[in-house]
């Protein structure tokens, strides 16, 4: 949800607040460790569900009756709710684990800008980018292992990339049709990734 101050004109801030709720997702968790016979690599799944609520302050400028830039700073709050599982069976695991229901947390803050052309009257395209990094990161996962009792991880803070582009349709006054593709590059368990989709956007 955007708050948009357009009596300003051409050059205004803008607010959002949101929220990313995706409920039954099947992850998986490899757990990997050497021993005197050779190494052991574990790979299990679950299910998860991620949550989050954001909000976002940035400045807005038409350059032009066809290109917008902006620019924006955001503060994220994060949570991931693992259910709890045991590991895959595999042939040689003397140090097998089971791994009780938890939540993983962590806080980032995100600085970044983008642009926006409009080709004819119909089409937008947009790129995006920003640097992202994180902190307060928590894990709740809790793992018991055979012959060592209970393990607590720990989760370091990282910082990372962001980009993204977008296709925008406007299939009537305002209703916008995207397609769109995002992706980060980073350390891990961040890492580089890719992914596309499809979104509506509704202006009133």
């Amino acid at each position: 949800m955007r708050y948009d101050f357009t009596d300003w004109g051409s050059s205004r801030p803008f607010f959002d607040v949101g929220t990313i709720l995706t409920p039954w997702e099947k992850a998986r968790y490899t757990r990997s460790y050497d021993t005197s016979l050779g190494p052991v690599s574990v790979t299990s799944s679950t299910n998860v569900s991620n949550y989050a609520v954001y909000g976002r302050a940035g400045w807005i400028s038409r350059l032009s009756p066809r290109d917008e830039v902006a620019a924006s700073i955001e503060v994220w709050q994060l949570w991931q709710r693992v259910s709890g599982y045991s590991d895959s069976t595999v042939t040689f695991n003397p140090f097998d684990a089971s791994i009780a229901d938890g939540t993983d947390r962590t806080s980032l803050v995100k600085i970044g800008g983008q642009w926006t052309h409009l080709f004819g009257s119909n089409i937008e395209t947009n790129i995006n980018g920003g640097w992202v990094q994180s902190f307060a990161s928590h894990s709740g996962i809790v793992a018991t292992v055979t012959g060592n009792g209970v393990v607590v991880p720990t989760m370091g803070n990282q910082g990372w990339f962001e980009y993204g582009g977008r296709l925008g349709f406007r299939v009537q006054r305002g209703w916008i049709v995207d397609l769109f593709a995002n992706g980060t590059l980073g350390p891990q368990p961040v890492g580089n990734t890719i992914h596309g989709g499809v979104g509506l956007r509704i202006n009133y």
